[in-house]
């Protein structure tokens, strides 16, 4: 990880915090407008392991609310676009999407 990045965190949380943070792992169900932003704050605070969990494809209509969703990604798996997202915000956390309906 880039060094400080998480200093902000580390000064509410602690030493102890943050390695709890990276030591955790986290599945979101959705990758639309709430869970994009979900992925958004848990890759931010230093969350180690997620794994992503959506069937859809990003749409023109999500443009006005999903963080995930830009016009160079129309027709993209949003968990391809939420795993690109969050190793553009920290390369050395691990994730993983999973293209699948949940039920």
């Amino acid at each position: 990880m880039i060094e400080g990045a998480f200093l902000r965190t580390k000064i509410i949380l602690g030493d102890k915090g943050i390695r709890k943070l990276a030591g955790s792992f986290v599945v979101i169900a959705g990758a639309g407008a709430v869970g994009g932003w979900a992925l958004e704050a848990l890759v931010r605070c230093g969350v180690g392991k997620i794994r992503i969990v959506d069937y859809d494809t990003a749409q023109a209509s999500n443009l006005n609310r999903q963080v995930l969703v830009t016009v160079d990604s129309l027709g993209k798996h949003k968990t391809e676009l939420a795993m690109q997202r969050a190793l553009s915000i920290n390369p050395d956390i691990k994730i993983e999407p999973v293209n699948t309906m949940i039920s």
